[in-house]
């Protein structure tokens, strides 16, 4: 019996021996070849496989003298059983992962198939309209600047907010822009601290959101608002949780410019076939197709649709319904 128990030992070993030393050497391209991983998931599958190859090399001690280290073969036993529960908890709060694996690892050849949706913010989750052009009226007055109409005002954002008041105010001097945008700030904070800062969720954005990050999509956020501004909207709308990065004016190039919707796809490991943008104003567009993405319109937002259309989205969308529709069709096409 005590030969039989052994070799069984022995020969179930040689599973997570195998494994782990190819986790170690590979990564993550050993388990998943085509790619489509954060950074993030192959350096803790390295780090894993390497205490995954200890917990072997202790179990094989214990072989030749398995009677002697009957406390030690149950504490590996207990660590196994440890990591089931682990797992089983995974399964029932985030859900499936691959559907077949074999001792405690993804089959080889099985990849990971990612979908990242980044989401602009204002006119395209929450309607900020009012708020944006009240501050907008608030700051132009006292600065003593003639006020934008709504229209000049929509076509300017999601670009930076320097970059806005320098087209709504030509004529203004670097030292008068600069007290326009401080003055903007302090008008938008004010209306925060008023109670009329809300910017409240367009109907079906929420569930939207929801119902992408339950079926295991990555979700982040592309905004030409300030870090801060991100902040409030979390704070409003209690959605921290269901984006994996976000991205804002104060990180580096706004939009046009590909720089966010390129740096979020390095934070989830994303490729720009398994990633799109959904946008309502012109500038989300154009940053999508510069980043060589997918490009998703709504027109309820700032953006008008044939203003959409003519730079060139992918596709327009006038209600959560048939966006919905547009990204269950993506997700099945990237599977």
């Amino acid at each position: 019996m005590k030969l039989g128990l052994q070799i069984g030992l022995g020969v179930l070993s040689l599973i997570p021996l195998f494994f782990s030393i190819m986790g170690i050497i590979n990564g993550a391209s050993f388990f998943m070849p085509d790619g489509g991983y954060p950074a993030a998931i192959d350096n803790q599958l390295r780090y894993l496989s390497a205490i995954y190859l200890l917990v072997t090399l202790l179990l094989w001690w214990t072989i030749p003298n398995v009677e002697k280290h009957g406390l030690i073969l149950a504490f590996i036993c207990a660590v196994i059983f440890l990591g089931g529960l682990a797992r089983l908890l995974s399964h029932t709060t985030v859900g499936p992962g691959i559907d077949t694996q074999f001792a405690g690892m993804p089959p080889k050849g099985r990849a990971m198939s990612l979908k990242l949706a980044i989401w602009d913010m204002d006119g395209t989750i929450v309607d900020s309209r009012e708020v944006i052009q009240t501050a907008m009226v608030r700051s132009f007055e006292t600065v003593g600047l003639t006020p934008p109409a709504y229209d000049a005002t929509r076509k300017t954002i999601g670009l930076g907010l320097h970059e806005a008041c320098q087209i709504l105010a030509p004529e203004a001097s670097a030292d008068k822009l600069a007290e326009l945008v401080d003055t903007y700030r302090h008008a938008f904070v004010a209306l925060r601290a008023e109670g009329e800062g809300f910017e409240p969720l367009y109907e079906g954005a929420r569930e939207a959101i929801e119902r992408l990050a339950d079926e295991g999509w990555l979700l982040a956020i592309a905004t030409g608002k300030a870090r801060r501004g991100i902040d409030a909207f979390f704070d409003q709308h209690a959605m921290r949780h269901l984006f994996e990065t976000t991205w804002c004016a104060d990180d580096g190039p706004g939009k046009p410019h590909p720089f966010m919707c390129d740096e979020a796809m390095k934070a989830v490991g994303a490729e720009p076939h398994q990633s799109l943008i959904i946008g309502d104003a012109i500038h989300d567009i154009r940053m999508g197709l510069n980043a060589g993405i997918h490009t998703l319109g709504v027109s309820w937002g700032f953006g008008e649709a044939q203003e959409l259309s003519d730079v060139g989205a992918h596709e327009v969308h006038h209600d959560f319904t048939t966006l919905n529709a547009s990204l269950d069709a993506f997700a099945a096409r990237v599977s």
